[in-house]
């Protein structure tokens, strides 16, 4: 079977309109495709600004955290969703602790690629 162009390029339309938030949390090994929501969610912000490229078949989608937004965590895993609270799950990735503080300004920046 075979995603044809057209159907890539609105899967990615509709990603564009439905993810909404980012969502910051330090659970660990918790990207599973059967996940609904991050392990243990400690900070969620709209998106900032959210780009399709048709010619990679791709989004881009940016979220920033100023110096004082998240701070006192060590964030380890981050979701994309389509609400400010609950919602649906639409990515889920873990990475190793980072510490976010005030000394800190985050472009938190993800790109989907559809094959």
């Amino acid at each position: 079977m075979v995603l044809t162009n057209a159907g890539k390029k609105q899967i990615l339309q509709a990603l564009q309109n439905q993810i909404s938030h980012v969502a910051l949390g330090t659970g660990q090994d918790t990207a599973t495709e059967f996940a609904t929501s991050l392990g243990d969610e400690k900070f969620r912000k709209p998106v900032t600004d959210k780009t399709v490229d048709e010619e990679t078949n791709s989004i881009d989608v940016e979220c920033f955290l100023a110096s004082a937004e998240g701070n006192g965590n060590d964030f380890s895993e981050l979701g994309l969703l389509d609400s400010h609270s609950g919602g649906n799950l639409f990515v889920i990735t873990n990475f190793p602790p980072e510490q976010k503080t005030s000394l800190l300004e985050w472009l938190i920046d993800i790109v989907i690629e559809i094959k």
